[in-house]
């Protein structure tokens, strides 16, 4: 990474391990975690409503390829299959 001009790694949680994360700390390589993680990492979430709603405004909009039919899916986070 550090030969390749890798300026930092986006680490979706899945991934990033406690080793891991402490092999970066000892190189001094910028990361963070997509979500929580349980280790004492950086890490930013993002809001799935507000990226639903902003899709649904988009493909409304017309300026979309193939935005003729809309479906939404919409659930709670305890009928969550990853919870």
């Amino acid at each position: 990474m550090l030969n390749q001009r890798v300026d930092g790694i986006i680490a979706n949680i899945s991934v990033l391990s406690e080793d891991l994360s402490r092999e970066l700390d000892r190189l001094a390589f910028p990361y963070v975690s997509i979500g929580e993680i349980d280790i004492a990492v950086s890490w930013v979430d993002y809001d799935n409503e507000a990226g639903g709603r902003m899709l649904t405004i988009h493909l409304k909009s017309g300026k979309a390829i193939a935005s003729r039919h809309l479906l939404a899916v919409k659930g709670t986070r305890e009928s969550s299959a990853a919870g």
